[in-house]
């Protein structure tokens, strides 16, 4: 089972969500190119305060439980930085953690100044643009795909093989 404590301030995010993955989507990108289930417990959507709106202070400690083991390949983590949203000068700040559940293994996934401690899992890299075959820079896929870090993540993961070798 997947443990983890954080330091990260649902606030300074303008979407915060954490989902269960059992799958990848090639035809989509963002949250929906990655199917499962989503968590309760590491997401501001469901940890607001009902008279401000605004979210709520994460426990710092989250187990993730929510889901039967072995119905999941990957937790994925994604945090979209509410300072230079409207701009667009969000996106080096955007958090990224796709945690691949490891019974007995231990992790740090660092970024930015916010820190998880993974217990049960370790982090998965995320592709770079460059490993992208050239399939996905061109119709129907344009720069919301191959610029996403989910989308390039869940290419990595479920279909490895379509990635370019160096």
């Amino acid at each position: 089972m997947v443990t983890i404590r954080h330091n990260i301030d649902p606030v300074k995010f303008k979407f915060f969500w954490t989902k269960y993955v059992r799958e990848g989507d090639l035809s989509h990108h963002c949250a929906a190119c990655v199917k499962g289930s989503w968590s309760k417990k590491f997401c501001a959507a469901w940890n607001k305060d009902p008279k401000t709106d605004e979210p709520l202070s994460f426990a710092p400690t989250i187990t993730f439980d929510e889901q039967p083991q072995g119905s999941f390949r990957a937790i994925y983590i994604c945090g979209v930085f509410k300072q230079g949203f409207s701009t667009k000068k969000n996106y080096p700040h955007n958090v990224h953690c796709a945690i691949i559940p490891a019974e007995g293994q231990t992790d740090v996934y660092e970024f930015d100044g916010w820190r998880i401690e993974i217990d049960g899992g370790y982090v998965d890299r995320i592709p770079t643009e460059e490993e992208l075959p050239e399939r996905f820079f061109n119709t129907p896929y344009d720069y919301h795909y191959y610029t996403c870090r989910i989308f390039r993540w869940m290419v990595g993961h479920f279909y490895p093989e379509l990635l370019k070798t160096k």
